[in-house]
């Protein structure tokens, strides 16, 4: 959404989230990893951020190396991606202190839930992928036997 867009809808509704743009995401962990984000004003709600699991590393690297791009440049790069990705737990918890919310995206199957989950914890607050009926199935088994219950009457 561009800025005149979501200002138009704060306009019918002040609630509405306030997701980092493109470039204030990375400024965000740039800050986090100079230890600057403690005296900077946050510019959003919600962080949405791409993570490489261990697992799209691999799938990663795979469809590189068949395009024909592979090479210290490319791995250097997934390198950073997963150190971001190691790092980040300390931030999201940061961050919520700070009333933002936290979304991850793309994980499309269950290794990559259950790794985001181990990973971040409680401090991860949500989870976009292209396959919601298999998010939703994975989630339903962390929900108490009661709500289990009721969601199936």
């Amino acid at each position: 959404m561009f800025k005149e867009q979501h200002e138009a809808v704060m306009d019918v509704n002040p609630n509405v989230s306030v997701f980092y743009s493109g470039a204030t995401a990375p400024r965000t962990y740039l800050w986090w990893l100079l230890g600057c984000i403690f005296c900077c004003p946050l510019k959003g709600d919600v962080l949405m951020t791409t993570h490489v699991t261990s697992r799209q590393q691999e799938r990663l690297k795979d469809m590189l190396a068949k395009r024909g791009r592979s090479g210290c440049c490319i791995n250097f790069m997934i390198s950073i991606a997963r150190c971001v990705h190691r790092l980040s737990p300390a931030l999201f918890k940061h961050l919520k202190a700070r009333g933002n919310a936290t979304v991850i995206w793309v994980a499309n199957d269950e290794e990559d839930f259950n790794e985001l989950k181990d990973h971040f914890g409680d401090s991860l607050d949500g989870i976009m992928t292209d396959y919601p009926q298999k998010l939703a199935d994975w989630a339903g088994n962390f929900q108490s036997p009661d709500k289990r219950a009721l969601k199936d009457h």
